[in-house]
């Protein structure tokens, strides 16, 4: 998850939504690239300034994007001490 791509995804989403909701690969490259992560989620900004501020004021979507974005960080983190582990 970043501020306006996906992140990782499963690569089967793309032919589902392009079928599902007849969009084009052009609709559905704008949607990941530019359209998702904490934008997507918060469906205010990609900003955590600004996210923060919202999520002060009650905003739940920017709330639940925080989360999920903190989330993500720490899922990063463990599976970076896993691998580093040693024998």
């Amino acid at each position: 998850m970043m501020a306006t791509r996906c992140g990782s995804i499963d690569p089967g989403i793309i032919e589902y939504v392009i079928r599902k909701h007849g969009l084009t690969v052009d609709d559905v490259e704008r949607t990941l690239n530019k359209e998702s992560g904490l934008l997507g989620v918060s469906g205010l900004s990609g900003d955590f300034r600004e996210l923060r501020t919202a999520e002060e004021s009650g905003h739940a979507d920017a709330h639940r994007a925080l989360l999920m974005f903190a989330y993500r960080v720490r899922l990063g983190i463990g599976q970076m001490a896993a691998a580093n582990r040693r024998h």
